[in-house]
């Protein structure tokens, strides 16, 4: 019996063994001269290359994404400052602050196109003596800047300056709403964000008057102290 399943393994074994041979077994298969030493050298150079084109593209890509992410806010940065400091929290006398709305101001004018527009204090009936100063404005977007000179500096707790915009296509007695601000005593010009709570359609006036600490809803306008219209060209 055992003689038998040793001839029978052998058979099987001689079989595979040959079986392997016809196929082109391991050993032909992998000779080292199966290939030609020249095309050899070819495949290994057009791997090493493939290699390191892998390794380096991309950090090349990743450089170049990287340059053109910083591109894009520049851009932003440039494009919406104007309206960033608007929209920030504006504490008068804060160096930052005023360095943010001050700077803003004059991208604005120089970017902004002919949609800004520039509006003087005047020396209207019952304006502070000594005011001024100007606005500019933005209609399309929305965005713009008080600068004053001369302007009394307030107490917050006791009063508080507020602006109106007077807007055609609003009833003239409801004013918008253009932010409350502080004036701290200062030696030069402050620069204010304008804050205006709803849209402005079509502004014919700025007015700044005097209120109660947080302002006035409906201003009753007793105590104006600037008022600018559109410089006459």
């Amino acid at each position: 019996m055992d003689e038998d399943r040793t001839t029978d393994e052998d058979q099987r074994g001689d079989a595979l063994r040959h079986h392997r041979d016809t196929a082109g077994g391991d050993d032909a298969a992998a000779g080292g001269d199966s290939l030609p030493v020249p095309l050899r050298r070819r495949l290994d150079s057009c791997a090493a290359d493939w290699l390191r084109d892998s390794a380096v593209l991309p950090s090349r890509r990743a450089r170049a994404g990287w340059l053109v992410a910083g591109a894009c806010f520049v851009l932003a940065v440039a494009g919406w400052w104007p309206r960033l400091a608007t929209w920030a929290s504006f504490e008068n006398g804060n160096p930052v602050g005023q360095f943010s709305a001050d700077w803003s101001r004059k991208h604005l004018l120089d970017v902004g196109g002919q949609t800004v527009r520039r509006w003087p204090w005047s020396a209207a009936a019952g304006s502070a003596p000594g005011v001024s100063g100007d606005i500019v404005w933005d209609n399309r977007q929305q965005v713009g800047f008080l600068t004053f000179a001369g302007l009394e500096a307030n107490e917050p707790l006791r009063h508080q300056y507020q602006l109106w915009i007077v807007d055609a296509a609003r009833d003239e007695r409801y004013p918008v709403d253009g932010g409350v601000f502080d004036v701290p005593a200062a030696d030069g010009p402050i620069v204010i964000p304008v804050r205006a709570t709803v849209p402005v359609r079509e502004p014919l006036a700025f007015v700044v008057t005097v209120e109660d600490p947080g302002g006035a809803v409906v201003s009753r306008r007793e105590r104006v102290v600037a008022v600018a219209r559109p410089a006459v060209n």
